[in-house]
């Protein structure tokens, strides 16, 4: 399930179908959508740091289990940075 980033063409009901496994993924680890924004957020500032990312074509996927829950990241990078940027 992807949450952030290019899904592709879809049609309506399986766009509504993935929104509501989100939906009930979120409600059961308790995380809300403004959270998830945020942890993607500072995930790609702490990234870049280190690392040229594409923001854009980054994807966050939340997989749950039984007793917890899995944050999955693709991120593609474009090139390393020579330098370590320091707050």
């Amino acid at each position: 399930m992807r949450l952030f980033g290019k899904a592709g063409l879809r049609n309506p009901r399986d766009i509504a179908k993935e929104r509501l496994k989100l939906m009930l993924i979120q409600d059961r680890i308790q995380v809300s959508p403004g959270f998830m924004e945020e942890l993607r957020e500072a995930l790609l500032s702490s990234l870049g740091k280190y690392l040229d990312v594409d923001r854009e074509g980054t994807e966050l996927s939340l997989e749950v289990g039984e007793n917890r829950g899995k944050l999955v990241a693709s991120v593609p990078i474009k090139s390393v940075k020579r330098r370590v940027e320091h707050d």
